[in-house]
């Protein structure tokens, strides 16, 4: 009769075994074996101890009536039950079931050769070598890593492609990341000042404001790259995964096809490489974000590899960044001491750094710029600090930042203005629309710094002479108070869904107006037609200076909850549901109530008969695809960074 020390180290043993197979049939590449194995192991032999204690309870069923019989049995015990979630992950399932009739012989061997499975040594040796290996692999994927995050912390272009060289300017996509139009285009109060932008409008032409096609960072970034409106793209909020490249090719696959260099800079994990969005850039610098494409594609593989993979996942997540991942707890790319204020001081490294790898060439260049800065939290350098807050009233002690968090205005004060706002207190309310005006200053000052940043880069492309199209936009807007909301995410208003847009450079007309309203999804044509490459015909966007002037058309917007379109003077929000896909909440005539003040609906109504049919063009072109399985790690934790989950809200979720 085995020993209880005996069951025990066989019972561990087994959960090993069965963490070392998992880790082993499930993975598709060295690295994420060996970073998945020794969570694995450890996991299983955390829920293994109480599981033996449970076992004991019931050992009699157990057949124990000799030495070898009874190590083995408990041996199979262990591994079994640990092993059989595997089954729900991979393929040829039966290839592996057979491996569960041969192991025990093997092992039974192995067993005997050390000593006999009646002896303790044998089973606590291979337990013992089982862990030395979870902890071998693992400081081996820690140093894989830093190698790899090393290289990801300086990206290089690399060798020029075979393709001839395209004639043309230079092309530079800058992508300001919540910048609401009417902080460029728009009244302006005491001490607001944007040199840079203002010089971008006497050059160049510019338009009051383009339509994004949602309220958030993702579906506004896919049409902007891929030239299709909100259904067409198939991207309607953050959650959503990026298609694949052949389903929706993106702007920079056509550039580099034509003879461009292609590179980009961005600060938004939302819009990282592995988000889907590095795919046709020689060079995407994304290395201020966190870095989890290696870590999302072990726990996509590995998410049923063990008992305790299958009931705590998230607690498997924290073992793989404690493990062999924890060399992404932090971005490859440091603020280089620079406080989270000067953040955008870093992007201009960046890019500064790739500029002077694409001035290495004669080829033309599609260079895609992205800045987070007037993204929350609020707050801007000393040199901005207080140039329009300081004209106001400062609110009290409570809606001002953590001096311990640089004092910037982050997610707990906005969650507290946004529950203010709707307050049934009338005091309450109006304190709530003064501290708004208050974080719309200091929101105006992070433009400032904006400004401030782009006038820097403009200077380094001037200085290499070579001539440059510009385009300036961003992904959505912000709200301050207006309609009783802030931020954006939650609501499909027209300070949410309206962006700036400005173009300037060689074939730009010089500071001239454009009565027309753009769309995101008309940057990719546009950029292409104005370099003669022809874009493809399933893109929705308009080339715009093919044209003197556009004709009228609808526009589509939207997020997970709500549908949003505008023709002429007629906006539309409704839920998503009904018969037709859509319940109208609100109808606005923004040639009379620009600011959605007056609410048009109410029961009985019906929608003006042109406006119907874009809604109902919307609803039938929408290319959208429920995601398949649970978010991927990396996006899980930028939504929770960018404010878009983990905040109480009865509400839509208030966020990026």
């Amino acid at each position: 009769m085995a020993t209880p020390r005996v069951r025990f180290f066989a019972f561990l043993l087994g959960t090993a075994l069965a963490a070392a197979l998992a880790s082993v049939v499930l993975a598709d590449a060295a690295m994420s074996w060996r970073a998945a194995y020794l969570p694995i192991l450890l996991t299983n032999l955390v829920i293994g101890v109480p599981a033996f204690l449970v076992c004991l309870s019931v050992k009699r069923v157990l057949p124990l009536g000799n030495p070898k019989g009874g190590a083995m049995a408990w041996l199979l015990a262990g591994f079994v039950p640990f092993f059989l979630p595997t089954f729900f992950g991979m393929g040829m399932w039966w290839i592996w079931a057979l491996t569960l009739a041969i192991l025990p012989a093997v092992c039974l061997r192995v067993f005997a050769h050390l000593g006999g499975p009646g002896k303790t040594g044998g089973y606590l040796a291979l337990l013992v070598c089982a862990i030395g290996g979870g902890l071998y692999t693992g400081f081996g994927t820690y140093y894989e890593l830093q190698d790899m995050l090393a290289e990801k912390a300086a990206p290089k272009l690399g060798d020029e492609a075979q393709t001839p060289a395209a004639v043309a300017p230079d092309i530079i996509l800058i992508s300001l990341d919540t910048l609401r139009a009417d902080a460029i285009v728009g009244p302006r109060p005491e001490g607001y000042e944007i040199p840079w932008f203002d010089s971008v409008l006497e050059r160049g032409t510019w338009w009051d404001y383009a339509y994004s096609s949602s309220n958030q960072t993702l579906p506004g970034h896919a049409s902007m790259l891929s030239g299709r409106d909100q259904p067409r793209s198939g991207i309607r909020y953050n959650q959503d995964v990026m298609p694949s490249r052949e389903s929706l090719p993106l702007v920079q696959d056509m550039f580099l096809a034509n003879g461009f260099r292609t590179a980009g800079v961005i600060s938004n994990t939302l819009i990282a490489g592995d988000m889907g969005f590095g795919h046709g850039f020689e060079a995407y610098d994304d290395s201020t974000t966190e870095f989890y494409g290696p870590m999302n594609h072990c726990m996509a593989r590995l998410r049923f590899s063990s008992l305790f993979g299958l009931t705590h996942v998230k607690l498997q997540q924290a073992f793989l960044l404690q493990t062999g991942f924890h060399s992404l707890r932090r971005a490859p790319r440091p603020m280089s001491g620079h406080p989270q204020r000067e953040r955008g001081a870093v992007t201009n490294e960046q890019a500064e750094e790739i500029l002077d790898q694409l001035y290495e060439s004669d080829r033309p260049y599609f260079f895609f710029l992205h800045y987070l800065d007037a993204h929350h939290p609020y707050g801007a350098p000393a040199e901005f600090d207080g140039r329009v807050s300081g004209k106001l009233k400062k609110p009290a002690d409570k809606w001002l930042g953590d001096p311990n968090q640089e004092g910037m205005i982050r997610m707990p004060e906005l969650v507290m203005l946004r529950d203010a706002l709707l307050s049934n207190d009338s005091a309450i309310a109006a304190e709530a629309q003064d501290v708004a005006k208050y974080y719309h200053a200091l929101y105006l000052e992070n433009v400032m710094y904006l400004d401030h940043l782009l006038a820097a880069i403009e200077a380094r492309i001037q200085a290499s002479g070579r001539p440059a199209i510009w385009l300036i936009t961003s992904d959505h807007g912000e709200q301050f108070g207006e309609n009783n909301s802030i931020l954006h995410g939650n609501h499909l208003y027209q300070d949410s869904v309206r962006v700036p847009f400005l173009m300037m450079g060689p074939r730009i007309p010089a500071n001239q107006r454009r009565a027309e309203i753009p769309d995101l999804a008309d940057v990719a044509p546009t950029l292409l037609g104005l370099v003669n490459i022809e874009p493809p015909e399933d893109m929705t966007g308009r080339p715009l200076f093919t044209r003197d002037s556009w004709p009228q058309r609808g526009h589509h917007f939207a997020d997970d909850d709500r549908i949003g379109a505008r023709l002429g003077a007629m906006k539309m929000i409704s839920n998503r549901g009904g018969d037709d896909g859509y319940l109208p909440t609100a109808l606005y005539d923004l040639s009379q109530d620009p600011r959605e003040a007056a609410n048009l609906w109410s029961s009985g109504s019906s929608l003006p008969a042109p406006l119907l049919q874009v809604v109902l063009e919307g609803i039938r072109e929408d290319a959208w695809k429920m995601p398949s399985g649970a978010l991927s790690f990396g996006q899980e934790r930028a939504l929770n960074d960018l404010g878009y989950v983990g905040h109480d809200d009865p509400a839509p979720v208030v966020g990026d």
